[in-house]
Formats: C-alpha cells, structure tokens, sequence
C-alpha cells in the first residue's frame, strides 16, 4: 500500500489521458459548485482577506486556469509542492513497522 502511495504522491506518471480526465471531473466539480452560496462565500473571503491569498486562491482554482494546464505546468507545481519533507503520514492499527513499511 505504500508503494501506491509513494508512486500517487512522489513519482506520479501524468499521462496525457490521465490530466484530460482529471481535468474533466474538476470543470465538473466547479459547475455543481457554482451557486450563489458558492459566489457569496468566494466574494466574502476576498473581501475579508484582501491583503493576503486566502482572497485570491480557492481550492478548485479559476477555470481559465485549469483549462490550460499543460503536463509541463503540473510537473512543475508537483515538483515546488510534492515532497517526503513537505508530507506527514500517519498510520494506525495493530501492525508491527515491518509490516507497515
């Protein structure tokens, strides 16, 4: 399981087909989203953090943007954001670090 782990988190493949997919569900995801509680909210926290990122960044992202993602672009953001020091995992349960690792 922490092979899968690893390959997801630290060595992803980013096939073509995979980022078109991926990109697909979050277009969708902002449509089912897109309701006037969701643009109520996004006004209020620009308002409110207008001075820092929090106004500007929200976690689906801006639509133009995600349209134009490029296998190169998120590399890049993989490779800034997705490292073993910029991780925590936690595991639980009766096993024994040999078993977990």
């Amino acid at each position: 399981a922490l092979e899968v782990l690893n390959e997801i988190a630290f060595a992803p493949e980013m096939l073509p087909r995979r980022i078109e997919k991926e990109r697909k569900a979050v277009l969708a995801e902002m449509q089912q989203v897109n309701d006037m509680e969701y643009r109520i909210e996004t006004w209020t926290l620009s308002g409110l953090h207008e001075t820092n990122k929090l106004g500007t960044q929200f976690p689906i992202g801006k639509e133009e943007q995600i349209k134009s993602w490029q296998q190169k672009d998120l590399r890049a953001f993989h490779e800034k954001w997705y490292y073993p020091g910029n991780a925590t995992l936690y595991v639980v349960g009766d096993l024994s670090e040999e078993e977990m690792i």
